[in-house]
């Protein structure tokens, strides 16, 4: 009796685990959705001829992370060398914004994999949104920071700024979609800094 007690918890157990996996599979699936490609089609919406290469440039980032969510391309999960998660963060900065400056830090160890998911989705958003609405002569720089004990991304342009409390209502992701997704986080935090005329900072960390 005591060993089919013992089945049947570990049954129940596995079961949920497998429910919570379904779950945040679900959640980061609803969330590229979102992000990446209703952001897409939302600035598409805005040319009646020939999508401009930046934006097209998205449209094939958002298409290759949906693919790999999809056929749940998945790594188990497993922890990530600080050089890989270095890696990983510049290549979404550069697949959103080629002509970005990045400066890029890794010291030994590993890091959560979700964690670099997490801050990589909202590094991306941030930047899809300074390209929008920073203005067109506006630069950007990235500072990528990935530690044993910490992540930390910096995401800067030289536009125009705005004011947070006047943001409009279609703008929210910046709420929800960058610095919500980090604050969401066990240890995350996120920041940000702009005004009008004054250009824009946005800060996402992690820390253990």
């Amino acid at each position: 009796r005591l060993r089919r007690a013992e089945v049947r918890a570990e049954r129940r157990e596995l079961e949920r685990v497998r429910a919570d996996a379904d779950a945040r599979r679900r959640d980061t699936l609803a969330r590229l959705v979102h992000d990446e490609l209703l952001s897409v089609f939302t600035a598409a919406m805005a040319f009646s001829g020939p999508a401009p290469e930046p934006l097209r440039g998205e449209a094939r980032a958002a298409l290759g992370l949906l693919s790999r969510a999809a056929s749940d391309e998945t790594d188990g999960g497993r922890p990530l060398t600080t050089r890989e998660a270095l890696a990983d963060l510049v290549g979404v900065v550069r697949a959103i914004d080629p002509d970005c400056r990045v400066q890029a830090e890794a010291q030994p160890g590993t890091v959560p994999a979700e964690v670099v998911e997490r801050l990589g989705q909202a590094a991306a958003e941030a930047l899809r949104n300074s390209i929008r609405h920073a203005g067109p002569t506006a630069t950007r720089e990235v500072e990528v920071w990935v530690g044993a004990d910490g992540v930390r991304l910096t995401v800067r342009d030289d536009g125009r700024g705005f004011d947070p409390d006047q943001l409009a209502p279609e703008r929210l992701g910046v709420r929800s979609s960058v610095l919500g997704r980090v604050e969401a986080l066990p240890g995350g935090h996120a920041q940000l800094r702009t005004a009008p005329g004054s250009g824009t900072e946005v800060i996402l960390a992690w820390s253990t």
